[in-house]
């Protein structure tokens, strides 16, 4: 049997957690001038921090964010004469890394 103050204390958390997480991400952002988050100022907040250290290969496959801003990718979808295609790719490339991402999750890093 589990307490009924159980999921909430774990609900809150979470919320905890996932705001600090989310919060150092934002500040790495801003550091760099960016008009969103992505999946590279995550990882950098994650290999920064000890106390992420278990989310490590979660991340493993991202980008480094020098290497995500170098590269401009994410620039050249936003230029006027960005095609479709170029942008299609972008969120396939997104979609890839969340399917990897979200296999690690479920088995356990592994």
């Amino acid at each position: 049997k589990v307490s009924h103050s159980i999921p909430f204390l774990v609900a809150k958390s979470l919320e905890l957690f996932l705001g600090e997480l989310i919060t150092e991400s934002v500040e790495v952002g801003n550091q760099g001038n960016a008009s969103k988050l992505i999946p590279s100022h995550l990882k950098k907040v994650i290999e920064g921090d000890p106390k992420y250290d278990f989310l490590k290969n979660l991340v493993e496959e991202v980008p480094d964010l020098e290497e995500a801003t170098k590269t401009g990718k994410k620039a050249k979808d936003k230029e006027p004469g960005a095609t479709k295609a170029k942008r299609k790719n972008s969120k396939k490339d997104d979609s890839d890394l969340e399917d990897n991402v979200h296999k690690k999750v479920h088995t356990n890093g592994n």
